[in-house]
């Protein structure tokens, strides 16, 4: 009996996530596309692979990378469209790439199912415009179909605070008085993360490094999704001081041959499109006992998705004279070696 087995390709921005496709019809030449924008980013990349068939085991099919990859070569091109235009003001040609290797190993250090020889990717280094949307444009010489799909960009997010340029230092002492994070939805975004990383020298025989934590909060949705002339919603983040010393007792262990020194705080904003929330949601694990799941996919004339993200960080945000303090002092984290603010330490 032939066999199918699609191949499957992780995400990493919010979740990781997997998709199984529906493969109960006949075999068609199915085209998996996997391509987020940034506009931020200095190169961006397309994943473009296929579903395959044979009558050998598909486990065994899965090792040779021409089962992967398609043999002809094909064009990936995004189109810049600007508002009000009626035709692309931009045709951009994506390079064909093996520079990004593919893990033999997977999560739990196990050989992979996959084939990881000739890992096409396809890039471009082109400047993105958050004015335009941009359409991803798949020709294969096989397929009488062109593979599309469209998504605007994020843009026009705003941190109200705290802010880069505002001095007040971040007040975590005051266990009873939450800190609050507070921005504004952007155009095209959907799915927010707020993440705080804490930055932190170690000092061991006398050899400093550089380290930092990274305490990452739930994902919020806005209320709507915000278009070009729309007002944007207020959105915030209540942050308790009392649990930003718990988190840092839990995630930095106690060393009795360091110190260490408190730095500062950069707070780091992940957006993320419509089309990619949407993704997401649908390719959760589910809880069900049910074997089928709905299935998403927002590419015209194959499966995936093609949507946009958007980050922000807000950086080098000191802390408070008490706080450092209490990072020295305070029940939590007496144990871990900080020193106080004015460099010493009581042990």
């Amino acid at each position: 009996m032939k066999k199918i087995l699609l191949l499957i390709i992780f995400i990493p921005l919010f979740y990781s996530c997997s998709t199984d496709f529906d493969v109960n019809d006949e075999w068609q030449d199915v085209t998996i596309v996997y391509c987020l924008l940034n506009q931020n980013d200095s190169v961006h990349y397309a994943k473009v692979n296929k579903a395959f068939l044979g009558n050998q085991d598909a486990y065994e099919m899965a090792k040779h990378s021409d089962s992967l990859q398609y043999n002809s070569d094909i064009s990936v091109t995004l189109e810049r469209w600007e508002q009000g235009k009626s035709e692309a003001s931009q045709i951009i040609y994506l390079e064909e790439t093996t520079d990004i290797i593919k893990d033999t190993l997977d999560i739990y250090g196990n050989p992979g199912i996959f084939a990881t020889d000739n890992n096409f990717i396809y890039k471009t280094n082109e400047t993105l415009y958050d004015d335009s949307e941009y359409k991803l444009v798949i020709t294969i010489p096989t397929k009488d179909e062109i593979v599309t799909s469209t998504t605007g960009l994020i843009s026009k997010f705003t941190v109200l605070y705290p802010v880069l340029k505002r001095p007040p230092e971040i007040q975590f002492e005051k266990y009873n008085q939450p800190f609050n994070v507070k921005w504004q939805s952007a155009v095209n975004g959907r799915l927010y993360v707020l993440k705080i990383r804490f930055n932190y020298f170690e000092i061991e025989n006398n050899d400093t490094i550089e380290k930092h934590i990274d305490w990452v909060f739930p994902s919020q949705l806005s209320r709507n999704l915000r278009e070009e002339n729309d007002l944007a919603d207020d959105m915030n983040q209540l942050v308790n001081g009392e649990s930003f010393f718990e988190f840092v007792s839990q995630k930095i262990d106690e060393n009795p041959n360091v110190t260490r020194i408190a730095k500062d705080l950069d707070f780091v904003f992940d957006v993320g499109g419509e089309e990619l929330y949407t993704y997401i949601q649908v390719s959760k694990p589910s809880n069900s006992i049910a074997e089928s799941k709905p299935e998403y996919t927002n590419i015209i004339n194959g499966k995936g998705i093609f949507s946009c993200k958007f980050n922000k960080t807000i950086e080098h945000k000191e802390l408070s004279p008490q706080s450092i303090d209490s990072l020295a002092y305070g029940k939590y984290t007496k144990d871990l070696r900080f020193v106080d603010h004015v460099g010493a330490f009581d042990y």
